[in-house]
């Protein structure tokens, strides 16, 4: 999300900074697994949004 580990502290207090510097770097060393499920679960929501249209939309127009 662009967050930097000092923002991320602010947003989660209970968090540690090491905390934070840990489960970026998780992130950074696993990043193709992490973008492809992300790749994965926004192509299963596009395939939901049009079997099943919002009827919130339908009703607004």
């Amino acid at each position: 999300m662009g967050m930097s580990a000092d923002r991320i502290i602010d947003e989660y207090p209970h968090l540690r900074l090491e905390q934070v510097h840990d489960a970026l770097s998780y992130y950074y060393e696993h990043k193709d697994v992490f973008d492809r499920r992300y790749r994965e679960d926004q192509s299963f929501l596009t395939r939901l949004k049009k079997h099943y249209p919002s009827k919130l939309k339908a009703k607004l127009g």
